[in-house]
């Protein structure tokens, strides 16, 4: 019987992506048990354990059972000498790489890479290359060129990273404002999901006879929809029509009193960016509407407002009375999203 063949590949994994997926799967076929070493500094902008975590999970999902994950804290020294294959020649560098890959896979027999420098890794450990994709011919992606634009290239992040870089801008305000019509106008410009508003789902179905348990439910219900439409995202932004805070103040329209719990759920909420829309145009009585004194409705407006400032979230009030007008706002502000996306990788 041969010897098994064990194969070891590094990656940064930041963030993972198909062209690793690619190098997982195929060293995963190629070999009888496949080490995958996902390394980075201490100072890297995505924390090494949240690489790690990706790495695990993609493995888990897949159920590659002869694939292994190990952490690791890159203490090599900073390279100087670069050739144009991105291959360190530093004496230094590569001997701390030789010593550290003999330590954590020391009965390696291939060095699987889909980078030009595993054929000088591979010679130094005395082991075989298996190259895999090394031209960028199947899948033409890089970490650093989704990290200069994660918007752009978010179809090229692997689906257990995307919840990472995607954004939640919650569409707000008082009732008849132009929330449902806004989010669905904002899906389509930007190619993005929504999540509808499940205090409407509920009480359309039970009217508005709502009980604490109902509003508890409506808090849950919003957001286990978040969470199940924000994992499967297909794009960086993630529409959602209303929130806890919304829920929060409508507990005491319907009952009388403030559900406090409502509203410590909204003060952890993952709510990226919140879009409030003033109260400036015509309410409209759609039979499950409860709402239609403009004073309360812009008490309500305000209520909103306050609570944002208080908890110091990150918030634009568009209160332009055309509707063509205040859409063009809220799209400037999920810009503003996009372009602290693109600055914070």
């Amino acid at each position: 019987m041969s010897n098994p063949k064990v194969g070891l590949t590094i990656m940064k994994a930041m963030p993972l992506h198909r062209g690793h997926e690619l190098m997982i799967e195929f060293g995963s076929k190629m070999m009888d048990r496949l080490w995958v070493v996902v390394s980075g500094k201490l100072t890297d902008s995505i924390p090494v354990a949240t690489r790690y975590n990706w790495v695990c999970e993609y493995v888990e999902r897949n159920n590659l059972r002869n694939v292994g994950v190990i952490y690791h804290i890159d203490e090599s020294p900073a390279p100087v000498n670069v050739d144009e294959n991105g291959t360190v020649l530093d004496p230094e560098f590569q001997e701390y790489w030789k010593n550290e890959f003999a330590r954590m896979v020391p009965h390696a027999t291939h060095f699987v890479s889909s980078d030009m420098y595993g054929k000088t890794m591979s010679d130094l450990l005395g082991i075989k290359w298996l190259p895999v994709d090394p031209k960028r011919e199947m899948i033409n992606i890089s970490a650093t060129l989704i990290r200069n634009d994660p918007v752009t290239h978010f179809g090229m992040i692997s689906d257990v990273a995307k919840p990472y870089f995607t954004r939640k801008i919650a569409i707000v305000g008082p009732e008849s404002s132009g929330k449902s019509t806004m989010i669905e106008q904002l899906a389509e410009h930007f190619g993005s999901e929504i999540v509808n508003e499940y205090g409407r789902t509920l009480s359309e179905v039970k009217g508005n006879d709502m009980t604490k348990e109902d509003f508890l439910d409506i808090m849950n219900g919003q957001q286990a929809l978040i969470d199940i439409v924000s994992n499967k995202a297909m794009s960086p932004f993630v529409f959602i029509d209303t929130e806890a805070y919304t829920t929060y103040l409508f507990s005491k329209i319907y009952l009388g009193e403030y559900m406090d719990e409502i509203l410590e759920f909204g003060h952890e909420q993952d709510i990226d960016h919140y879009i409030v829309l003033a109260p400036n145009v015509d309410w409209v009585d759609d039979g499950t509407r409860i709402l239609g004194d403009q004073q309360k409705r812009e008490q309500f407006f305000e209520e909103i407002i306050d609570i944002l400032q208080k908890q110091d979230k990150s918030f634009e009030v568009v209160e332009e009375t055309d509707y063509r007008e205040r859409f063009w706002v809220s799209v400037d502000a999920v810009n503003y999203v996009k372009h602290q996306l693109i600055e914070g990788n």
